[in-house]
């Protein structure tokens, strides 16, 4: 995901760790839904157009 979007792997693990619900039962859960736009509201490196 950090190689896709040209992003720190750093800063797009403290995303997901922002994300994840650890309840008391039952094993952690990454809300997709809030990452996704977590994600999009960062900048990231302008792509190269290939065609």
């Amino acid at each position: 995901m950090a190689a896709a979007r040209q992003l720190p792997l750093d800063k797009v693990q403290a995303l997901i760790d922002a994300n994840t619900r650890r309840p008391l039962i039952g094993p952690p859960v990454v809300n997709v839904l809030s990452l996704n736009m977590s994600l999009n509201q960062l900048p990231s490196a302008p792509r190269n157009a290939q065609l």
